[in-house]
């Protein structure tokens, strides 16, 4: 039963990838004006995102390598 869930939500991983790559790569013509303001604060949206990933990651890290270290206390 979980192989099963795993190959689906695999499918489903790749299908999402496959669909945002379409739409990330169909270029159409943008008819609008976009002032400079908004590109900033797209880049600081982006640089936010990965700064917030960065410290989740190394929270996660953390607290995975505390589990590991209390589990070896344990064996000894």
């Amino acid at each position: 039963m979980a192989m099963v869930r795993r190959a689906a939500r695999r499918r489903i991983t790749h299908l999402a990838w496959t669909v945002a790559a379409f739409v990330l790569l169909a270029a159409a013509p943008a008819h609008a004006y976009v002032d400079p303001g908004s590109g900033t604060m797209l880049w600081q949206l982006i640089l936010a995102t990965g700064a917030g990933a960065l410290l989740a990651g190394r929270r996660a890290l953390a607290r995975l390598f505390g589990l590991l270290r209390a589990g070896l206390r344990r064996e000894r």
